[in-house]
Formats: C-alpha cells, structure tokens, sequence
C-alpha cells in the first residue's frame, strides 16, 4: 500500500500527520520546513521501498522515524554506537534514493494521484476497483 500523508494538525510550533494505518507524530519546529519535509519523503520512500530493504534495516528506520528515537536512544536499543546509529539511517537513506533513482516509483504514485484527483467520483470508483483497493 502507497503513503498517504495528509496534514492533522499544525500548531504554531508543531507539526503532525497520519501515515497510512499507523499514526506517526513529527515533531519539529515550523522554521524547520526543509528537514520535516525530507523527513516526510524518505518515509514515503521507505514505505514504497521498504520490501526492498533488510530486516535491520528497516527496524533502524522504524525506531527513527516511527518511534523518533534520537540517534543516542537508538544506540542504547541496538548496542551499537550513536555514530553507527547515524552512518545506519543514513546508508538507508542513500538506499531509498537509489531506488527511486533507479525505478522512479513515488514519482509515478503521486503522478497517477494528481490525474485521480482531477476524476469524477465514478470514475474515481472504477479505478479504485481496477488498483484493487
């Protein structure tokens, strides 16, 4: 199933979203836009990708960004060092946008999402049926 990131609520300092059927909370500071939106797409990423990924690797991902765990909470989770912890998730990250480099799938997904919206509500229905949804 493909992300589907909606804004919940937006407080003067805080943000929120609803991921798919799990709710994960960003919590990040308004001025700081541009690292709450690479955040929000390597998850977009990892959802579409995260098959394609080690079972290490995704439970890392996971506790950074579904459970914010700082680097250091991470390191006393895993037994690892903190700058193992960060050489993980950012190896991780690399992954996912090799992937997408390479098969250019979220591109594709939110292409197909900007057509779907201009449908009408039946025809939105006959492609629901068709993506099997």
């Amino acid at each position: 199933m493909f992300l589907n990131v909606r804004q919940k609520h937006l407080t003067e300092d805080k943000f929120s979203c609803k991921i798919s059927k799990c709710k994960v909370k960003l919590l990040y500071t308004v001025y700081d836009g541009v690292r709450m939106e690479n955040d929000i797409y390597f998850v977009q990423l990892f959802d579409i990708y995260k098959g394609l990924l080690t079972e290490n690797q995704r439970e890392l991902f996971n506790m950074r960004y579904s459970l914010d765990l700082s680097f250091a909470e991470i390191s006393v989770e895993t037994g690892a060092t903190r700058q193992s912890a960060f050489d993980g998730i950012k190896k991780i990250k690399d992954k996912l946008l090799e992937y997408e480099s390479v098969l250019n799938l979220k591109e594709k997904y939110d292409a197909v999402g900007e057509f779907a919206e201009r449908l009408s509500p039946e025809d939105k229905t006959a492609l629901n049926e068709i993506l099997g949804r």
